[in-house]
């Protein structure tokens, strides 16, 4: 296997691990945790563990195994990457202004005037308690760096969408 098929299957079996990982039996799961998250050598698992390296390499093997059967079984470690992707393409949209270096909250800000304060400048001030002239600001701001106005159809439902989706996911 070349060196980065090795890495991309000991990544691949630690993702695994986090799922399965209850699922081994005590001596399997350590061997497993020993190979792929301390990056130890089957030698060094087989003295950790006062065994042979064949041993060692033979639990490891049969751990590998084991877990991938989970996974083509359950499949939760695909699911969780699916999830995972479809919900960085719901955010997507709120990219430009999450990395603004600015001190000023403009996904905050974004997110009350779309979501509580139904676009209105006078609104949003009053929930945030900013002057009017301020939340104009922080909108122009985030309007040039989206490229358009945030309450401009259809782009907005987009924004909301994304604003919605996080602030669900803050409010855990």
């Amino acid at each position: 296997m070349a060196e980065g098929g090795a890495m991309e299957e000991l990544v691949e079996l630690a993702w695994l691990l986090d799922f399965y990982g209850a699922r081994l039996t005590e001596k399997r799961r350590r061997i497993v945790e020993m190979r792929v998250n301390e990056d130890m050598t089957l030698a060094e698992i087989a003295d950790a563990c006062q065994m042979t390296r064949q041993g060692a390499y033979d639990a490891f093997a049969q751990a590998r195994k084991q877990l991938k059967a989970y996974e083509a079984t359950l499949g939760l470690a695909g699911r969780y990457r699916q999830i995972q992707a479809a919900l960085a393409e719901c955010l997507r949209p709120l990219l430009p202004v999450q990395k603004d270096n600015e001190e000023l909250d403009l996904a905050e800000t974004l997110a009350v005037f779309l979501l509580d304060g139904e676009s209105s400048v006078t609104m949003t001030s009053e929930l945030l308690y900013l002057h009017k002239n301020t939340v104009k600001y922080r909108i122009r701001r985030i309007s040039n760096l989206l490229g358009y106005k945030p309450d401009k159809m259809p782009e907005m439902l987009e924004l909301y969408k994304a604003c919605a989706v996080k602030r669900l996911l803050l409010d855990e």
